[in-house]
């Protein structure tokens, strides 16, 4: 009797690309970008300033690329480029940090009804003979 290996083999998947397109944009406050820390975000703004196209070339090992994050001094700069005063800057913090705030216990209240919820349907109900 010959024993037989259920396991599946996974096949590896890869994708490649022959083109690559870069797209520039200006950067700027955005409401859209949402930091952990008590700085505003800054993000894209506007349509792409440049727009670049690259053959890519398949010669190398591909590597994985990141996301590029600004720190929150270069943040405060962007903003100041921007033409926001420092007493608009500190508006903008003291705004982000009640905003982060209400999602946190917005975040907690909602787990909170999950849980006496998913409570309340464990229990079983009382069966009336």
């Amino acid at each position: 009797m010959t024993t037989r290996n259920c396991m599946k083999r996974r096949r590896v998947k890869t994708v490649s690309f022959s083109v690559a397109t870069t797209y520039t944009f200006h950067v700027a406050p955005s409401a859209t970008a949402v930091p952990s820390d008590a700085i505003p975000g800054v993000g894209l703004h506007g349509p792409p300033i440049q727009v670049a196209t690259a053959l890519v070339s398949l010669d190398h090992d591909p590597c994985r690329s990141v996301v590029g994050r600004y720190s929150p001094r270069d943040r405060v700069y962007f903003m100041k480029r921007a033409g926001f005063s420092q007493a608009d800057v500190t508006k903008l913090c003291l705004d982000h940090h009640d905003i982060q705030t209400s999602r946190k216990e917005a975040a907690i209240i909602a787990w909170r009804e999950q849980a006496h919820a998913d409570c309340i349907s464990s229990k079983r109900a009382c069966v009336q003979g």
